[in-house]
């Protein structure tokens, strides 16, 4: 595919169609002001491709590529394969981990005895199969719920790395590069995980993720993007590769899933939701922003050689 050249105009234009359609595919769920409607996961997974899409748009507007500093993989880089499965199990480990820790913390209090919190399920999955309905009976216990969630999570966390793949492609495979050609590295790595928290505006006010709609919902999202957006941009800098962010991405809404079954049912959700999704993973995005240093240094050096 050809790719526009790193102009404001197709900056502005790729950000704006990318908007435009990511409101348009979750309208349903206005239209319902319910992220339970029946169709609210497909129209989610399909809202990843709309970066894709809209790239695919504004690559109309001009066939010339970015220059080749844009993108430079680090000197220091492993070998892909081995970036793609470090950045898997961490995609996976951190929501673990931020759940763990905030529970260490005191934000809430978690029930590994009983998983009370799997009476979070939806309801759908919780029917009584003694009327003849719904997948599950609540006379399983509720320990089973949990098991069959975390053999699901490689199952979900590879269906979702095709769809980030798709999505990283613009956001961090395209508008990062060509931010960073007008603004610098830094500063280009934290817009565009400001930006790409934006577009999830749509489902941040119905209160995507971290259970509060409304500004305050979009506010701590954009938060939580921007810490998770400048680790991604990392990770796709020193690989040269959307794979990796793409498969970190995968791991770590699988993992999402988890939290609310481990979290004691009598807390509040929304607390635990921001506690883990907001304060807790942009912690962990820090310390692993910071463990890719050495990487990062040796991508400055390698870009700088090239520029210079």
């Amino acid at each position: 595919m050809n790719t526009p050249s790193y102009t404001w105009p197709a900056i502005l234009a790729f950000y704006v169609i990318a908007f435009a359609l990511g409101w348009l595919v979750v309208l349903p769920l206005w239209r319902a002001d319910d992220l339970a409607h029946e169709f609210a996961t497909p129209l989610v997974a399909a809202r990843m491709i709309v970066p894709m899409i809209a790239l695919m748009f504004v690559a109309r507007l001009g066939r010339q590529s970015g220059p080749p500093s844009a993108k430079v993989r680090s000197g220091n880089a492993a070998n892909p394969y081995v970036w793609m499965g470090i950045a898997l199990a961490a995609g996976v480990g951190v929501p673990l981990v931020s759940t763990f820790l905030g529970a260490a913390l005191g934000w809430y209090r978690l029930d590994l005895i009983d998983f009370s919190g799997a009476m979070h399920l939806p309801d759908f999955v919780a029917l009584d199969l003694s009327e003849g309905t719904g997948l599950f009976s609540r006379r399983v216990p509720n320990g089973y719920y949990v098991y069959a969630m975390f053999v699901a999570v490689p199952i979900i966390a590879g269906i979702y790395s095709l769809l980030a793949a798709a999505e990283e492609t613009g956001w961090r495979g395209w508008l990062l590069p060509a931010l960073q050609h007008k603004l610098g590295t830094w500063p280009a790595l934290i817009l565009a995980g400001a930006l790409w928290g934006c577009w999830y505006a749509p489902l941040a006010l119905l209160g995507y993720r971290v259970g509060v709609g409304g500004w305050q919902g979009v506010e701590y999202t954009v938060i939580a993007c921007t810490f998770l957006g400048v680790f991604l941009g990392w990770l796709y800098l020193v690989t040269g590769s959307v794979r990796a962010p793409a498969l970190f991405r995968g791991g770590f809404d699988a993992a999402l899933l988890l939290w609310p079954l481990l979290v004691a049912a009598d807390q509040d959700v929304a607390d635990s939701a921001i506690a883990i999704f907001v304060y807790g993973n942009s912690l962990l995005m820090v310390l692993l922003t910071l463990l890719l240093k050495p990487e990062i240094r040796a991508y400055q050096r390698t870009r700088a050689a090239r520029s210079g």
